[in-house]
């Protein structure tokens, strides 16, 4: 037999994890198999088991519904508790793993992403979170077999050049793209068919910058 319903999984400090399902049955089962591998998506859960045990774990069923009333349900129950009462990270129902996720509650979560935007300071995190990281051979693979036979429209690969062309490294003296500094001189150079070319030396990195671009404007009328 297949139970539709709310369930929760309480330790011994009375605090609840409260989640809902089609299968309560099999719903345990993945439960209690990810915080036996230490995998848990839910890491309070993780530590609860980790302290307590498995053995001290319970794990109930609130309430059994039909397969529509599931998130409502479950949000009723995660009201009442409280965020206090609950190992739940989110206090919204149907935004927990996404592999547990039913149709709705990712209808839900795409419409609370939606025109999400990030402030500068978790902008700042992110990015300090991803330097250095390196792809594996296998990530690597994904992306090389992803990105073959790919096919630039014609004014999106106007616009990836001029972003090229006006990009320049964060610690470039000069601010201009291909413009460096050589002894009291600025030197221009620009990448032509994977090769570096130098257009030569000028008093000023705007000298040398405006070099650069008319070589770009000839190279556009031929």
């Amino acid at each position: 037999m297949v139970t539709i319903g709310i369930y929760a999984i309480r330790s011994p400090s009375g605090k609840f994890y409260i989640g809902s399902s089609v299968h309560v049955e099999r719903r345990r089962r993945q439960h209690f198999n990810m915080l036996r591998a230490g995998k848990h998506h839910c890491l309070p859960l993780q530590h609860a088991f980790n302290k307590y045990g498995e053995n001290s774990l319970t794990f109930d069923v609130l309430e059994v519904c039909t397969r529509d009333a599931l998130l409502d349900k479950e949000q009723a129950f995660m009201n009442a508790l409280g965020r206090a009462g609950m190992y739940n990270v989110c206090p919204q129902a149907g935004n927990g793993s996404s592999a547990f996720v039913t149709p709705e509650g990712r209808r839900r979560q795409a419409e609370a992403i939606r025109g999400r935007k990030h402030s500068a300071e978790a902008k700042s995190r992110m990015s300090v979170a991803k330097q250095g990281v390196l792809h594996s051979a296998a990530a690597k693979a994904k992306i090389s077999a992803a990105n073959s036979g790919r096919t630039w429209k014609e004014d999106d690969r106007a616009r990836r050049a001029e972003s090229l062309w006006s990009y320049s490294r964060s610690d470039n003296e000069s601010g201009f793209r291909g413009v460096s500094r050589h002894r009291d001189k600025w030197s221009a150079k620009i990448q032509r068919n994977g090769k570096r070319v130098f257009l030569g030396l000028f008093d000023t990195p705007e000298a040398a910058n405006a070099a650069i671009l008319a070589h770009k404007d000839l190279t556009k009328t031929r």
